[in-house]
């Protein structure tokens, strides 16, 4: 009897670390497969800069996400200077995205509020994220799974 109990507790807690090393491998394919998975790695999961991205993502493809990202984080690091930032250049930094206008003033809008409303830090709650100019739903989870997640 000892020994069926031992021999079923092994089996369990061998079938827990095999499903702990698949979840692993579906995380880590999810996360570094996608625009927004390059950059949390590459920003060390900084939640600004996954939101930024994530309002840059929406009808963009993933490459190009992933580049005017890059190169807008060179010149605006944090919400500061994004806020700060003359709106016809920021435009211009970011014009390989589809709607560049309306996703500048969204970003300028998000920068501002997190600075009035937060301190420049980006909330990790659904309806606080939702209250900024251009993040949606979806957006909101993108930043929560990629940003704190």
């Amino acid at each position: 009897m000892k020994i069926q109990k031992k021999e079923i507790r092994r089996i369990e807690q061998s079938r827990k670390a095999r499903a702990r090393k698949i979840l692993e491998l579906i995380q880590s394919a999810v996360h570094n497969t996608t625009a927004l998975g390059t950059i949390r790695k590459a920003s060390n999961s900084d939640p600004f800069r996954i939101l930024v991205s994530t309002i840059l993502s929406a009808r963009t493809r993933d490459s190009v996400t992933e580049r005017v990202s890059n190169r807008l984080f060179e010149k605006y690091s944090d919400p500061d200077s994004l806020a700060n930032a003359d709106p016809e250049k920021l435009a211009l930094d970011i014009r390989p995205v589809s709607f560049y206008h309306q996703k500048e003033q969204s970003i300028i809008g998000a920068s501002k509020q997190l600075i009035e409303k937060h301190g420049g830090k980006v909330p990790n709650n659904y309806p606080e994220l939702l209250e900024r100019p251009g993040v949606g739903i979806k957006t909101a989870g993108c930043v929560l799974v990629y940003g704190f997640g």
